[in-house]
């Protein structure tokens, strides 16, 4: 592979020309505004829609935003905790929507997903100085319509 190494600094030159961040608001119609979205395969989604929603409602309209951002077929992935009020970063406290795990269920069934895989992990006794729920969840779900 002679003449074809870069260096770190090129390399990240390069990966500044092809991605792209963008700002999102998961609780927008089009969490992009008001940039327009192509549908994508899949969509990862982390300690976030908890965070950024204040109740149910809104809840909802986050996942069917999300949902409508996939092709048919697409996959979400998802991460957060269950039954979390609050949190804490640094000095601050921040709220959170505590969820059970058949909420978040049901809510994605009610958008068209089929859940492929849903797996819960206990906080550690280090996370639970920063966290008021338990457990953390991972899933796996496909847009079927």
């Amino acid at each position: 592979m002679e003449g074809r190494s870069r260096s770190p600094e090129e390399v990240e030159q390069r990966l500044r020309q092809i991605v792209q961040v963008l700002k999102c608001d998961v609780t927008l119609e089009n969490p992009f505004h008001p940039l327009p979205m192509e549908p994508a395969d899949c969509i990862t989604c982390s300690l976030c829609l908890e965070e950024a929603c204040e109740d149910e409602e809104e809840y909802d309209r986050a996942v069917g935003s999300i949902a409508a951002l996939l092709k048919p077929g697409g996959s979400l992935v998802l991460t957060d905790i269950l039954n979390q009020s609050c949190g804490i970063m640094g000095e601050q406290t921040f709220g959170c929507l505590a969820l059970t795990q058949s909420q978040v269920e049901e809510t994605l069934k009610g958008h068209g997903f089929s859940i492929k895989e849903f797996d819960t992990q206990p906080a550690t006794e280090f996370e639970k100085k920063y966290i008021d729920g338990d457990p953390f969840f991972y899933l796996v779900a496909q847009k079927t319509e």
